[in-house]
């Protein structure tokens, strides 16, 4: 026996069937992955490494104590902790930060000037920054603290 269906029935029983095998293909990811923006702001950041075109540099005892902090409201407080790089240099500078709209891109302003650095990497654990002054590309690499 056979059961024929009007066309109209027959094509939207058609659709539903493929709408319902596709249906499991469209999950939501678990976890919304985070942005750059919210690692920055999670924690406060000290110097590990740095590089100057591709080759490893000595920390100078006076950056080693340094410690960069991102507050959620787009301000910024360096602090130079107890070995400052100069006898005129504060302990303390605040300003304020904000990152480029594809969050690439760091600008830093503080001391009446403004720094750009390009974002290489950031995450829970280690912030990758570079900067270009003249020839030379300066890369630095902080940790969370």
């Amino acid at each position: 026996m056979r059961i024929l269906l009007p066309g109209n029935l027959m094509k939207h029983l058609f659709i539903t069937l493929i709408f319902l095998t596709m249906l499991p293909a469209c999950k939501q990811p678990d976890t919304i992955p985070e942005s750059r923006y919210s690692y920055l702001v999670k924690h406060s950041w000290d110097y590990t490494s740095m590089s100057v075109n591709g080759s490893p540099q000595t920390l100078s005892p006076c950056l080693v104590d340094d410690i960069w902090t991102f507050g959620s409201t787009g301000s910024m407080l360096l602090n130079f902790g107890d070995l400052r790089c100069s006898f005129s240099q504060p302990q303390n500078v605040s300003g304020s930060f904000s990152l480029s709209p594809d969050q690439n891109t760091l600008y830093m302003t503080h001391s009446g000037s403004t720094f750009t650095y390009l974002v290489n990497n950031v995450d829970e654990y280690t912030l990758d920054i570079s900067e270009a002054v003249g020839w030379d590309t300066t890369r630095y690499f902080l940790n969370a603290r």
